[in-house]
């Protein structure tokens, strides 16, 4: 269950990592 939940957070922290303006630009 832990894992799948670090599987399920990885992608949100890894979209939080990016900044918002950079996000915009892309």
């Amino acid at each position: 269950m832990f894992k799948a939940l670090s599987l399920s957070s990885y992608p949100l922290l890894r979209f939080q990592l990016i900044p918002k303006p950079v996000f915009k630009n892309y």
